[in-house]
């Protein structure tokens, strides 16, 4: 099955078998297309049109965790943005999260010609060495779209910011590869793509996680580090 730009979409969860390009820690860089954006959109509930019965939501603020050159995060502000006849004002924003410094340059180039809010930030979201869970609690972002590779997605750092993020009420919307720690409530099974909007076994979004989450995180970060040896 293939999107609208004939990129093949692969379903491979918890196999064995991951294509070629899939199996590092660094997913591959590969755009994803209009048609996997549009659906994203409606499955996180982005292109809404308000009416009198259903009036606006609180202002969204959408993240793309691993946004290279802010392509889809811009398309999909702008898409967003037009069927719902935001103004400047009420307008959809966007945090463009990559670890490459190049490509968040020519994000914010695209960004700006395409007159769409974006905040980018040069970050290695895999190593999460500044809390970016909190720092996207700070840019009051609603929504976080996910194309990681499987061995990201298990990484303790990402884990941690994804959950803590669902925890405080986000939506994660996950394309093609999923993670089994989040409890999906929506899928689009043509597009391959999932959205969660709470932590698997966790009683309800936004609980009180505990005086010992925090420090819990902090060993879970500091134990991933150590397995790829960057902490001694």
């Amino acid at each position: 099955m293939d999107d609208e730009w004939a990129t093949p979409t692969f379903a491979f969860h918890g196999l064995d078998y991951i294509p070629s390009g899939y199996s590092g820690i660094l997913a591959p860089y590969i755009e994803t297309g209009p048609g996997t954006m549009r659906a994203a959109a409606t499955l996180m509930r982005l292109d809404l049109i308000p009416t009198a019965i259903t009036p606006p939501d609180p202002l969204s603020v959408v993240c793309d965790l691993g946004c290279g050159d802010g392509d889809f995060l811009i398309g999909l502000l702008a898409h967003v943005n037009r069927i719902t006849h935001t103004t400047q004002a009420t307008a959809v924003r966007g945090v463009g999260v990559d670890y490459n410094a190049e490509l968040i340059k020519t994000a914010t180039l695209n960004a700006l010609s395409a007159g769409e809010r974006v905040r980018w930030l040069t970050y290695d979201f895999n190593e999460d060495r500044d809390d970016l869970a909190g720092q996207l609690a700070r840019q009051h972002v609603t929504h976080v779209f996910v194309y990681l590779v499987p061995k990201q997605l298990a990484l303790r750092t990402v884990r941690g910011i994804l959950t803590q993020f669902c925890e405080g009420g986000g939506v994660v919307c996950c394309h093609k590869f999923q993670p089994d720690y989040l409890t999906a409530t929506r899928r689009d099974t043509l597009m391959d793509l999932v959205v969660y909007e709470m932590a698997a076994g966790l009683p309800t979004r936004g609980a009180d996680r505990g005086p010992g989450f925090e420090g819990l995180r902090k060993s879970e970060i500091l134990a991933s580090q150590s397995d790829r040896g960057i902490v001694k």
